[in-house]
């Protein structure tokens, strides 16, 4: 079977590793894959390189918000293509995708990967509640996200079929690449550490635990000192290293680290 993953942009992000890994055990499996990226090549290219070094073609459509020609820069590449299935990720890929895919008779699945709380998203939602009909399959990857996109684009309870992402397991870190981590952010000095992996977006709410520094620092037992290790990059890198920065110089028991996306971050947990 012919594939075409279609997704929003590949940066490191959580829909963007699932759509390399389910890629690459698909291409296991004997089918055929590639990727289509609606965004241009992305800064960090840990994605992008594992699928063109698993052998899984990548294409990017440089598209922009204001972009025009995206529905026909898509068309003509799900031509050209000629996939058995198309499966869209995240809702720009989704909403694309049910356009550009109409009259081609092509079986289209597309994927829930969060419920979209930000502000000023209202249209995307009657603008998937206009287009639902063009998709032959809706999933999401929690009952969280289907119940929310469900109410919010007028869709029946249940319309959404529930598929929990997968993930190969992870081996911990070496004792040497933990000492490695540990001597290069002074871990040593701190009492406890408090980590965490996620891209740096709005949805994923550090901003919110940023603000709430002074709660951590006032229960910080008296005479210990705790570290912050926040592992991922993203679009809010700017205003959470302020509220990082200030935070710092508030609270003196407490040190915020913010040193970017790390391959291997989950074993080190």
């Amino acid at each position: 079977m012919k594939i075409l993953m279609v997704i929003t942009e590949l940066g490191p992000g959580g829909a963007e590793r699932i759509v390399c890994e389910l890629s690459k055990n698909l291409l296991k499996k004997g089918h055929s894959v590639t990727v289509v990226s609606i965004a241009q090549p992305p800064d960090t290219d840990v994605i992008p390189r594992q699928l063109t070094q698993a052998g899984i073609p990548v294409r990017y459509l440089n598209g922009t918000r204001r972009d025009l020609k995206l529905f026909s820069k898509l068309r003509k590449m799900i031509l050209q293509e000629k996939p058995d299935v198309i499966h869209a990720h995240l809702i720009h890929a989704n909403l694309l995708c049910r356009v550009a895919a109409a009259g081609t008779r092509i079986p289209l699945v597309d994927t829930i990967h969060i419920a979209e709380k930000r502000k000023n998203r209202q249209w995307y939602f009657l603008l998937d509640a206009l287009t639902q009909h063009l998709a032959d399959v809706h999933t999401a990857v929690s009952h969280a996200a289907a119940e929310f996109h469900e109410k919010h684009c007028f869709m029946k309870p249940g319309s959404i079929r529930v598929i929990y992402n997968a993930s190969d397991t992870v081996d911990p870190a070496s004792p040497e690449t933990l000492q490695a981590v540990s001597a290069n952010f002074k871990l040593e000095e701190f009492d406890r550490v408090i980590g965490s992996i996620g891209r740096l977006d709005y949805q994923k709410g550090y901003d919110w635990f940023l603000e709430r520094a002074g709660f951590l620092s006032r229960i910080i037992p008296s005479g210990q000192k705790w570290a912050v290790l926040i592992f991922g990059e993203g679009p809010e890198r700017a205003a959470l290293t302020e509220l990082a920065d200030r935070a710092e110089h508030s609270y003196r028991n407490l040190k915020i680290f913010l040193p970017g996306y790390r391959p291997d971050a989950a074993s080190l947990m």
